[in-house]
């Protein structure tokens, strides 16, 4: 591994947007429009508001979309937090990237960046993010760390150290600074500390770039000590060291690319609501199952901790719950993810006639995932009907959706905040970044 700090510090201190190989701007641009989406629909979310109810006074930066003038890492902790409110955001690298890494881009950028300068930041954010989390051999959500939080402070140190032109050493600092900034336990998850925990590691990714611009010194060899980042955030302390980092030669954003959320739920549920809205057959026989089983692997099971979820915020990580929804429902979105449809009797009695079966296989290229998940729903005459094994959710890099699809998202998470032009106009700004004089501009699509 050798000097992985300081070699993460030069290429995220030297990456420009000419130097982005074909494809990663275009995914970029994917991840941020979603992104701008997911913060639009969570500013009336009340983590958001607790959230903002505490900024400073600043004119650095923007929040919730233009309404706030705050200090700028309290601009990516409110907008992040917002992003993430909903658990709606891209995943990638077993984390949410965009969700951390274009709030600090945005909150740093506001006064002075380009679109190329922000895709640019937001590469070099992904790249050292996913070499970092590719380095341990088992999974940080098992330990009961939050890989978001854990790794997203140092991914948005990278991008804002890009930013602001920091040079080599500094961008260092700044990644050793946020290595000591890192953290998130899945524990909280189901709760409005989720999303906080990706609103800090926005804001400690400002704040560790604005603290290595100033002269703060630390470990140029943080990340890659054996009292240093990895080792101390590792489950079992099995890091690859042998391997030396290749940025600038093997693109992370190419091989891995984004996941784009088609429901508002955990991404480890995803796959058993395709299997579940697959099944055929099941108009006016709801009523008639009498269990239901759902095969997944054991690591996405302990993500899904609630059984049988008392709200919103708790169902979103019940696999109970995303098949109920799916079968009475026929979807799992914004509509059905509400108190009052939680605490339905129907759908209490179908999250209690479930049972897990829980997979030890791992799927050599998703490792938080089995090989498959599918659902199987037995009737009361005894009858079994069974939704196909998946295993790339709709949405995911290898199974991707058109344009429609992420045009439909992104007009749904808009439609209260955005007349239908300004709409338009926004969501054509965002896919042509590459053009955008100044990030800032942004705001102005807002009706």
């Amino acid at each position: 591994m050798g000097e992985l700090t300081r070699s993460a510090g030069r290429f995220a201190a030297e990456l420009r947007y000419d130097d982005l190989p074909p494809g990663a701007a275009a995914t970029a641009m994917t991840g941020i429009a979603d992104c701008v989406s997911v913060i639009l629909l969570g500013l009336d979310e009340p983590v958001t508001a607790i959230v903002a109810a505490g900024a400073p006074r600043g004119d650095a930066a923007s929040a919730l979309w233009g309404k706030l003038r705050t200090t700028a890492d309290y601009a990516a902790l409110i907008n992040a937090t917002s992003a993430h409110s909903l658990d709606y955001d891209d995943t990638s690298g077993e984390s949410h990237p965009s969700a951390v890494l274009f709030p600090a881009i945005l909150a740093v950028g506001e006064p002075f960046a380009s679109g190329q300068d922000i895709l640019a930041a937001y590469v070099a954010g992904y790249e050292i993010w996913c070499e970092l989390v590719s380095r341990d051999r088992d999974k940080h959500h098992v330990k009961g760390f939050h890989p978001s939080g854990i790794f997203g402070a140092i991914g948005a140190a990278a991008a804002c150290a890009n930013l602001l032109r920091l040079d080599a050493r500094q961008t260092s600092a700044a990644l050793a600074i946020a290595a000591s900034m890192s953290a998130g336990l899945v524990a909280n998850f189901g709760t409005m500390t989720k999303p906080y925990q990706l609103g800090r590691a926005a804001q400690s990714g400002v704040l560790a770039a604005q603290m290595a611009a100033r002269g703060m010194t630390a470990g140029m060899d943080a990340l890659e000590h054996p009292g240093g980042f990895l080792s101390a955030f590792s489950p079992a302390g099995r890091i690859t060291h042998e391997t030396a980092p290749r940025f600038g030669d093997e693109w992370r954003i190419l091989n891995e690319g984004l996941n784009i959320k088609l429901y508002p739920v955990c991404y480890a549920a995803h796959r058993l609501i395709n299997s579940a809205t697959a099944i055929d057959g099941l108009a006016g026989r709801v009523e008639a199952i009498r269990s239901i089983r759902v095969h997944l692997g054991k690591i996405q099971s302990g993500i899904l901790r609630y059984r049988e979820p008392g709200d919103a915020l708790e169902a979103k990580f019940s696999a109970e719950f995303a098949v109920a929804a799916a079968l009475l429902a026929g979807n799992v979105g914004l509509r059905e993810l509400d108190d009052s449809f939680v605490r339905r009797a129907d759908v209490l009695r179908l999250m209690r006639c479930t049972q897990r079966i829980e997979s030890d296989e791992v799927d050599p290229d998703q490792a938080l995932f089995s090989p498959a998940d599918w659902v199987e729903i037995i009737f009361d005459d005894g009858e079994i009907r069974t939704g196909p094994p998946v295993r790339f959710a709709v949405g995911h890099a290898r199974n991707p959706v058109a344009d429609a699809k992420l045009w439909a998202k992104f007009e749904e998470c808009t439609e209260t905040r955005l007349n239908g032009a300004a709409r338009e106009a926004l969501f054509f700004r965002l896919n042509t970044l590459q053009d955008l004089g100044k990030i800032s501009q942004l705001y102005d699509r807002m009706a």
